[in-house]
């Protein structure tokens, strides 16, 4: 937290995948054997492992952090068509409402 001149505050931000919680019933990825819905123990336990370890940034699962190299290698176009090819656009196209707002 250096840009607020804050000492001994640290964050962790965390970039978690589809969590299987229920919020995403239904919901389908591609790749679904690469990036399966996420356990939210097994999101704890990572969460808890980064904050330990003082990182700045966690993506859960951590093979996910493959995926975003593209778009530091190639840019946001290619990253946005590689996307667009895995799914990542319609995984909410097969999203069931549980409940009538």
């Amino acid at each position: 937290m250096t840009c607020w001149a804050l000492q001994n505050v640290k964050v962790t931000t965390i970039f978690p995948h589809l969590m299987n919680t229920g919020m995403f019933n239904d919901c389908t990825v591609k790749l679904n054997r690469a990036f399966p819905p996420i356990e939210p123990d097994f999101a704890v336990k990572q969460i808890v492992k980064a904050i330990e370890e003082e990182r700045e940034e966690m993506t859960i699962p951590q093979n996910v952090e493959k995926y975003f190299i593209f778009q530091y290698l190639y840019g946001s176009k290619m990253f946005r068509k590689l996307a667009e090819i895995f799914g990542n656009f319609e995984y909410m196209k097969t999203f069931k409402k549980i409940r009538e707002e």
